[in-house]
């Protein structure tokens, strides 16, 4: 019976499972329609959208950036009293400091996968429920552990002696070394919207900048078209003068080549008139 029931509650944990996957899918799908629609006002709608949540993970990446940078400057103190040396110019504890904070990221990265709160890496997300419990477990387990030793060695660097205040730093040192590896682990998140909008966000600049391109140069083609009429104008006047003077001068020759032609044939008359008549006086004798 108890194994009955047990197959029962996998079977319905694996019905609720495939019905959450089908209403993404759904939704996934709902979005790819609206997309093919081309419907300038929901592309306007996604494209504004897009940009919100740009500018919103985008300031939350910034803060996280910030916070990781205070969990360096915590971890590296106490790590140079752990490691000595140095990898080129930077020392072995600062480069150690930076690790464990990218590892904090990773740690909650695949945590998050694993429990499908992000999507980033699809090879996560679609494990069977077995290995992706355990890889949560795993995850959790490191990254509880890394908090636990960071926030140790924070509390042990700033030394708990007596006095109140020194007391106070000391926990306010901790609770920093607690806080700090929970909001680096939860980062996922905000970046998994960041890359997403960003895509969308870099297409429409890039769309911009393409439109801007294009008009800007069709405006230099249209000036230089227009310089080119212009030139043409130009050249125009210049060159009707000496034309103008070329085709005087050759009708100037022109006139004063058939005037002498008209005086030779003249001269070559007035010659051969009087031996015309000393011929005919020459036959009538």
């Amino acid at each position: 019976m108890a194994t009955f029931v047990k197959t029962l509650d996998n079977v319905e944990h694996t019905v609720k499972s495939l019905e959450q996957r089908a209403e993404n899918i759904d939704a996934q799908m709902d979005a790819y329609d609206k997309l093919r629609s081309e419907n300038l006002e929901t592309s306007r709608a996604l494209t504004a959208s897009a940009f919100s949540q740009f500018f919103t993970t985008g300031a939350i990446l910034a803060i996280a950036a910030l916070a990781g940078l205070v969990n360096y400057h915590l971890l590296a103190p106490g790590m140079s009293l752990l490691m000595d040396g140095s990898v080129g110019n930077t020392p072995m504890a600062n480069l150690t400091a930076g690790f464990l904070t990218l590892l904090q990221v990773g740690m909650g990265l695949v945590m998050l996968e694993s429990l499908r709160v992000t999507r980033m890496l699809p090879l996560i997300g679609g494990l069977d429920d077995l290995p992706r419990h355990r890889l949560v477990t795993a995850a959790a387990a490191m990254l509880l552990a890394l908090i636990v030793w960071e926030a140790s060695l924070v509390f042990s660097q700033a030394g708990l002696v007596d006095g109140e205040g020194h007391w106070a730093v000391s926990m306010g040192m901790l609770v920093l070394g607690t806080i700090l590896p929970l909001v680096l682990a939860f980062v996922a998140i905000p970046l998994e919207g960041f890359i997403n909008s960003g895509r969308t966000v870099l297409g429409a600049l890039a769309a911009t900048l393409l439109r801007l391109l294009a008009a800007s140069l069709r405006i230099v083609g249209n000036l230089i078209t227009g310089l080119g009429q212009v030139l043409i104008r130009v050249y125009d006047l210049i060159i009707f003068l000496p034309l103008w003077l070329e085709s005087a001068l050759r009708r100037n020759e022109k006139s004063s080549a058939s005037k002498r032609s008209d005086d030779d044939l003249a001269l070559a008359d007035d010659e051969t008139a009087p031996a015309a008549d000393e011929k005919e006086q020459t036959n009538s004798g």
